[in-house]
């Protein structure tokens, strides 16, 4: 027996106008991320050469999947029109025919969860996540360690004119506050301001529409919209926390590293300070020329030393580094499913 059909075109065509403006709000949140999840100024040493190449993959991943779900939501509007104005020419057959291609498991009947706003096409969310917080969490350490081996460092430079401050800091000095800010970013980005919230406008106008299209088309429409929608949705959220966890990591991995140089520096350097002033006094004093020799060498290697653990300790953050980009691929491979899923509106796959 068939289905009974009834629509009203002006909802279909409210609710095509409605996803445009979810596409302009996309196109919005793609500069949210150019602007606050991948602006790397600032960032030097360790973090220049770390987060700013994971930052910069992650935004390459956002501007492909804000691409796909634009051009996604462009077709699907365009169907939606389409099938407003075959109802509109009373032409039921070409309308149906429309999403007869769209290969979704439709659900029996319809499944409206808030039926208060029927024909009400308005977004309830106003999408706009608010600038990610930058906190100073890297200047007040630095200046700290740097107070606390000032005077070994000036002793050094004077002697063999090495200054283990000026060889080291430009090294792990890159700000991981910036890196968290960037987090931070794309925590909101996927947000309920963000992607989270686009959803939920989708789902809005979905409700608005439903009472007032019914048939083989609106259901398999609805089920279109509420499942795999939803679930690109929530995967496009997906991307956002994990490319925040990446960043994260990454930061936790610096001020690691920092931490365990300040600790090393301020207890072996700063410990051996007497040894040092003694040195020094003895080159001021007067010595012999092979003594001097042999106190200046002796400097040299305690430098030596010195960076020799600090490297090893660089060794270990970059494991600590290459752990977190595993995440990447991860993020990627799910990247690669969601823009296959949403390449064509007329196939979907469950995720």
């Amino acid at each position: 027996m068939t289905e009974p059909i009834y629509a009203h075109p002006w909802a279909l065509r409210s609710y095509a106008k409605q996803l445009t403006v979810d596409i302009d709000d996309i196109t919005d949140l793609r500069s949210y991320c150019d602007k606050h999840c991948a602006d790397t100024d600032g960032l030097t040493g360790v973090m220049w050469a770390d987060a700013k190449i994971v930052a910069e993959l992650l935004q390459d991943i956002q501007h492909k999947v804000t691409d796909a779900f634009g051009k996604n939501l462009e077709t699907t509007a365009s169907m939606v029109d389409a099938s407003a104005a075959a109802y509109e020419r009373t032409d039921q057959a070409a309308a149906e025919q429309i999403w007869a291609s769209v290969d979704v498991h439709r659900a029996e009947g319809q499944s409206v969860s808030d039926t208060s706003h029927q024909g009400h096409f308005e977004n309830p969310v106003a999408i706009g996540p608010p600038p990610p917080e930058y906190k100073d969490e890297m200047g007040k350490k630095l200046d700290k360690l740097m107070s606390s081996v000032k005077l070994v460092d000036s002793i050094l430079e004077k002697i063999v004119k090495i200054s283990i401050m000026n060889e080291l800091v430009p090294l792990f000095v890159g700000d991981w506050g910036k890196v968290r800010q960037l987090a931070r970013g794309y925590q909101q980005l996927g947000g309920d301001l963000g992607v989270w919230g686009i959803d939920r406008n989708v789902q809005f106008g979905m409700d608005s529409l439903a009472p007032l299209w019914d048939g083989p088309a609106a259901q398999t429409f609805e089920s279109f919209v509420r499942n795999y929608w939803h679930n690109d949705f929530s995967n496009w959220k997906n991307i956002c926390d994990r490319s925040a966890t990446v960043l994260n990591l990454i930061a936790e991995a610096a001020e690691q590293l920092f931490t365990e140089i300040d600790v090393f520096i301020s207890g072996v350097v700063v410990a051996g300070i007497g040894k040092i002033a003694k040195i020094a006094t003895t080159l001021v004093v007067g010595t012999s020329a092979p003594t001097a020799a042999a106190v200046i060498n002796e400097l040299i290697n305690f430098v030596v030393e010195i960076i020799h653990v600090i490297k090893k300790l660089f060794k270990a953050y970059w494991g600590r580094v290459k752990l977190a980009a595993s995440t990447v691929e991860a993020i990627w491979d799910l990247l690669v499913m969601l823009v296959k899923r949403l390449s064509n509106p007329g196939v979907a796959s469950a995720t």
